[in-house]
Order: structure tokens, then C-alpha cells, then sequence
């Protein structure tokens, strides 16, 4: 039997190395993360993997002159899945110290019965805020 320091020791190496492998691969992934299982990983988020590939399909559709609204429906249910704001692994900015109507956030639809309508009152935009985040269905009227 080893005496107390001995197993100590060891035992601390053993929590270092866990202790930053583990957010390392929460914020990274690893090569063998799911990512229809997990979602995106914070990295995949923040370096705007998914925003850039939307981008870039609309964009190739408004090159092929097809409307704002025929480039976005070709966009896969997947990807704007992943893009979408419930994904985002660090969620907080819906708690922060900004608030709708001190910034003047306007939110404009594609697409639907209301396309091209854009609403800036803050009880309208938080509605249809919550809604989204939730993935709720919108009954547009």
C-alpha cells in the first residue's frame, strides 16, 4: 500500500485532466459528437457555422432570380433548426440588462401571410420572440 501523498497526488492529476478535457469538448465537440443528437456545439454557434451556410444558399437562390421568399423555403428544416436562437448553447441573451424598447429592435417576416410586414412595438416583437424560442407554430392572421 502507498501512503496517503502518494494516492493524492495521483488522484489530483486524474480531476485536472477531467476537469479541462471536459469543457474542452463541451465548447469544441470532438470528432465523434452527434450533432443531430447534441445540437451545435458553442464553438459551431459562435463561429456562425450555420448562419454562414444559410447565408450562402439564399444568396445562391437570389443569384438564380428567385424571390427572398423561394431562397429561404429551400433552406432544409435542419439547418434552420441548428441556426435557431433555442439552439444557441449559451442562452443568455434574453436575460440581459437590454431590453426592446431601450434598443428599438424591429423584427420582419419572409414569407407567409406576412411577408414583408415588420413590427417594432415591444409587446408585438416579445410575443413573437417567445413563440420562436419556444418553436412554436405562428398562426399568422
Amino acid at each position: 500500500m502507498g501512503n496517503i501523498e502518494t494516492i493524492l497526488s495521483n488522484s489530483i492529476a486524474a480531476v485536472f485532466f477531467v476537469a479541462f478535457v471536459v469543457p474542452e469538448t463541451m465548447w469544441y465537440g470532438s470528432a465523434t459528437t452527434p450533432i443531430k443528437l447534441f445540437g451545435p456545439t458553442r464553438y459551431q454557434w459562435d463561429q456562425g457555422y450555420f448562419q454562414q451556410e444559410i447565408y450562402q444558399r439564399v444568396s445562391v437562390g437570389l443569384a438564380e432570380n428567385q424571390s427572398l421568399s423561394e431562397a429561404w423555403s429551400k433552406i432544409p428544416e435542419k439547418l434552420a433548426f441548428y441556426d435557431y436562437i433555442g439552439n444557441n448553447p449559451a442562452k443568455g441573451g434574453w436575460n440581459s440588462c437590454w431590453v426592446c424598447e431601450q434598443v428599438g429592435v424591429t423584427a420582419e417576416f419572409y414569407g407567409g401571410e406576412l411577408n414583408g410586414v415588420s413590427y417594432s412595438d415591444p409587446a408585438t416583437l416579445k410575443k413573437y420572440a417567445r413563440r420562436a424560442q419556444l418553436g412554436e407554430n405562428f398562426e399568422l392572421d
